[in-house]
């Protein structure tokens, strides 16, 4: 009689992944996955801190640009608001036949604030009318957001007011630096935080030199 073979015979096709495989390749998968994704959340988040700190380092320079220019701002001049400091775009913004004229305020500032949600995502360009050295309602040339996200807020303000407030004043000419109407601190330092990563980076001004410092 013939002799059996005990050989198969190769039929060509491959074999596929035994379920142990599969299960360890869907891990290895799902690892890479979070990783990935947790590395462009975190840098996503310090970008857009990084962002809020060069946001008030800049608000806080175009007013010093204004200072050194002797840049001239609208304000209401003659009527009901004569002895009231507010900015206007028109005449229509003045009281009882007041006028919108052009002129040097005694000084421009940054108003910051923690005392609401929305205010401590922005910093408000004003000019400091009065001479006071400090901002009032109705003072206001412009608003920038400090915030690149929903996330980036002011935390903590140096030196601040009982109002949990900043003021940073400059007069020209040359020009001074006024925190909250004094010269008292040598620095102030605003910090931002990002409510989800709880990282910060600061933003200080010199009031002697001037200089203005972002740690991005």
């Amino acid at each position: 009689m013939r002799a059996r073979s005990h050989f198969r015979r190769d039929t060509g096709v491959a074999a596929g992944f035994t379920l142990i495989e599969l299960l360890i390749s869907i891990a290895i998968f799902s690892v890479m996955t979070g990783y990935v994704i947790s590395n462009y959340r975190t840098a996503r988040q310090s970008d857009e801190l990084r962002q809020g700190a060069s946001l008030l380092a800049n608000s806080i320079r175009r007013v010093q640009t204004m200072a050194l220019a002797g840049e001239g701002v609208l304000s209401c001049s003659g009527g009901s608001s004569t002895g009231v400091s507010t900015t206007c775009a028109t005449a229509a913004d003045c009281k009882n036949g007041g006028s919108c004229v052009r002129s040097l305020p005694k000084g421009y500032g940054v108003h910051l604030t923690m005392s609401s949600a929305v205010g401590s995502k922005q910093a408000v360009l004003f000019a400091d009318l009065n001479g006071d050295r400090l901002y009032e309602k109705g003072e206001e040339i412009r608003t920038d957001s400090i915030s690149a996200g929903p996330s980036v807020s002011i935390t903590s303000l140096a030196p601040m007011t009982v109002a949990t407030d900043l003021d940073i004043v400059l007069e020209p000419p040359k020009p001074t630096v006024w925190f909250n109407g004094s010269n008292a601190s040598a620095v102030a330092t605003v910090v931002l935080q990002h409510s989800a990563s709880l990282r910060t980076r600061s933003v200080t001004v010199n009031r002697v030199t001037g200089q203005v410092s972002a740690d991005y």
